[in-house]
């Protein structure tokens, strides 16, 4: 289980780097752009910060369930 716990120790810093997360959606909007059935939400960026992601809400489904 070393490995986990390497993989856990560099990646969990990141996935709570909601800055970085915030970057992250917005790359993902500019991709995803080319077809209006996709929505990302918006974020947010004056309500939000290092440990906190403020994002628009959509209705729809998650793209996890299609």
């Amino acid at each position: 289980m070393q490995w986990y716990a390497k993989e856990v120790e560099e990646n969990l810093p990141l996935e709570l780097d909601f800055k970085l997360e915030a970057s992250n959606s917005a790359r993902c909007k500019k991709i995803l752009s080319f077809n209006s059935q996709y929505k990302v939400p918006d974020v947010y960026c004056e309500h939000s910060g290092k440990r906190v992601l403020t994002m628009e809400f959509v209705e729809g489904i998650s793209i996890g369930d299609v």
